[in-house]
């Protein structure tokens, strides 16, 4: 069996990997089929993650079929059907778990994070992880889970129908954002600096973009907005001064939902935040979410097939995450093929 090991900064290997063990109680053996790249993949890959760990085996967002199920179970998923996955390992007992929100856990786990991830070609996961997902391609199964950061990042804004919110930044999370955003009747106006990105929000269903390096964002979202400002800023970029001008696009009363994890301070006039009465939240994970991520991706599979744009085999990762860090303006979402 083989797995790819990040062993240093920018460094994989493909190494064998010992069979799986026998099956506790909860837990399925999944033959491993697809596995997404992200941004913090790639920042895990260069050690510049915070969580960063050598040696590791990355891979958060990754589809399976299920090989076996522990003895007597008798639940929905059976032996042979693609699944989607869920990453996150909660410990169900910290503050946060208690409170309703495993997603930013004290003590949280994740598969290609603090352990071991999907870069193999055989995997242990929890049953309670797995989403029914034979009507999916294994690359929009495996898109489940970005679609689950976006949908928490909407459900956090409580945007409703016909409410105007702007995306900044257009990549993958961005994208998520917009199906999301879309599924819940928002208008979306996406702003990036990709052109690219622009071309495929707008196919995704952001109903205007702007180039923000070639056009004055604040100018075109307050003429889109008839110069109140959007209800709800989504934050997608991790970069602290696009991180600044959400706050300062955002309309009074209006909400500002950050994601991205910057490791530098982010610094903005107190006054904006009690003039204009602003809700600045963050976003971790998702909460509960998953099984509405997976029928968002099932209503929107050909705009998610749209979103990826490269695929490389198991012994190519390293070559993948390369290619994704020295070609941001080529990239969308990047696939490891492992199985069928």
């Amino acid at each position: 069996m083989k797995q790819a090991v990040t062993v240093a900064p920018r460094s994989i290997e493909i190494h064998d990997a010992p069979e799986t063990e026998q099956l506790a109680d909860g837990q399925a053996l999944l033959a491993i089929v697809a596995v997404g790249l992200c941004g913090s993949d790639l920042e895990m890959y260069k050690g510049t993650d915070p969580i960063s760990r050598f040696p590791c085996r990355q891979g958060h967002e990754f589809s399976g079929r299920i090989l076996a199920l522990h003895d007597g179970y008798d639940g929905e998923v059976r032996v042979r059907d693609l699944v989607a996955v869920e990453p996150l390992l909660p410990c169900g007992s910290c503050i946060a778990c208690r409170r309703g929100h495993p997603n930013c856990c004290v003590n949280l786990r994740v598969a290609g994070g603090q352990i071991d991830g999907a870069l193999i070609e055989r995997f242990i996961m929890p049953v309670r992880n797995l989403y029914r997902a034979d009507d999916l391609t294994p690359e929009a199964a495996a898109f489940a889970e970005p679609v689950s950061i976006g949908l928490q990042m909407v459900n956090r804004s409580g945007v409703v129908a016909g409410d105007r919110a702007v995306v900044l930044g257009a990549g993958p999370i961005g994208q998520a954002v917009i199906l999301a955003g879309r599924d819940r009747g928002a208008r979306l106006l996406a702003v990036d600096r990709i052109a690219q990105r622009l071309e495929l929000a707008r196919a995704t269903g952001a109903e205007m973009t702007v180039d923000a390096a070639r056009e004055d964002v604040a100018a075109m979202v307050g003429a889109w907005t008839d110069g109140e400002g959007p209800v709800v800023v989504y934050e997608a970029t991790g970069a602290t001064a696009v991180m600044r001008q959400a706050i300062e696009l955002a309309a009074h009363s209006g909400t500002v939902v950050i994601a991205g994890t910057p490791t530098d301070e982010l610094s903005f006039p107190a006054m904006w935040l009690v003039r204009k009465e602003l809700n600045i939240l963050g976003s971790r994970n998702n909460a509960g979410v998953y099984g509405e991520a997976v029928r968002i991706v099932r209503e929107n599979q050909a705009a998610v097939h749209r979103i990826v744009t490269h695929r490389y085999p198991l012994h190519q990762v390293q070559d993948a995450m390369e290619f994704a860090i020295a070609n941001p303006a080529k990239t969308g979402k990047v696939m490891i093929t492992i199985g069928q």
